[in-house]
């Protein structure tokens, strides 16, 4: 298994301080999760027919409307 070194933020220090929490596994376990999301995802857009063009027309769409919408409150 490959090795990965986590510099933990200022804010989380106390996470590294605790004695009762095992931060290798802590990662590890996130870092599962997140690759398990991820290959969730790429599974589900291996036969969508939607174009990269199309996506980040429908991306600016949304984008404009929020924004309008968040102007105007």
């Amino acid at each position: 298994m490959a090795e990965l070194y986590v510099k933990i933020p200022k804010d989380a220090e106390f996470l590294a301080k605790a004695s009762d929490i095992d931060l290798s596994l802590l990662v590890e376990r996130m870092l599962k999760e997140k690759m398990a999301r991820i290959r969730e995802i790429e599974k589900g857009l291996e036969n969508s027919k939607m174009t990269q063009d199309k996506a980040d027309r429908i991306a600016d769409k949304i984008n404009t409307d929020l924004a309008k919408r968040y102007l105007r409150d």
